[in-house]
């Protein structure tokens, strides 16, 4: 078990994201130590104050696999954006935060895959699962790569979410009842929240 030496309330440094995000890259990827991962990638860590997510890690995925807990092909520049305010994040915003991360060395996507190492791990598959309950929910397209979230309802599966969503698509009085309800012009279209 790690001990935090921070109080919920303090503000961490940079070297202390640094350095958390190197000691769970440790514990999650068996083959990544600071000095294997130095000789074959370069991490670079970046503040910024306007990045849309707490935290995101950015690099070319062509090559990266992952074999149970050991990441084949590392990439060659990992670039490791943080906004400011994970600074002052409660203590387990954070830590999720950081192991979601984390898995993100070895997987790219928020597949099934991602998903089943994020249960282990105690973290969720999006910030709004770290943030929140971590239920799944639908998103519904407004216009081209825009999409809004519904609040309810929620689900634990992704099958029954799935399902749901493909019986409102099914009928087409259910799918005009959305599309009134919602505003929503032209074809219905969902995708999964984790």
């Amino acid at each position: 078990m790690r001990l935090h030496l921070y109080l919920k309330e303090s503000k961490k440094s940079d070297w202390d994201i640094q350095k958390d995000f190197l000691y769970w890259a440790k514990k999650i990827w068996s083959n990544f130590s600071e000095s294997y991962a130095l000789k074959k990638t370069n991490l670079i860590f970046t503040e910024d104050p306007n990045h849309k997510v707490l935290m995101s890690v950015i690099y070319d995925p062509r090559g990266v696999r992952v074999i149970g807990d050991v990441i084949l092909g590392l990439a060659s520049k990992y670039e490791i954006k943080y906004h400011t305010r994970l600074k002052s994040e409660d203590i387990d915003i954070y830590e999720k935060t950081i192991k979601h991360e984390v898995l993100h060395l070895g997987l790219s996507r928020h597949d099934s895959e991602f998903r089943r190492y994020a249960k282990k791990w105690g973290t969720a598959s999006s910030e709004i699962g770290i943030r929140g309950d971590g239920k799944i929910r639908l998103e519904y397209l407004i216009k081209p790569r825009k999409y809004v979230i519904l609040d309810e309802p929620v689900f634990d599966d992704p099958d029954v979410a799935a399902t749901y969503a493909r019986l409102i698509l099914k009928s087409s009085i259910e799918t005009e009842i959305f599309k009134q309800k919602h505003k929503i012009e032209g074809k219905l279209k969902f995708r999964l929240k984790y």
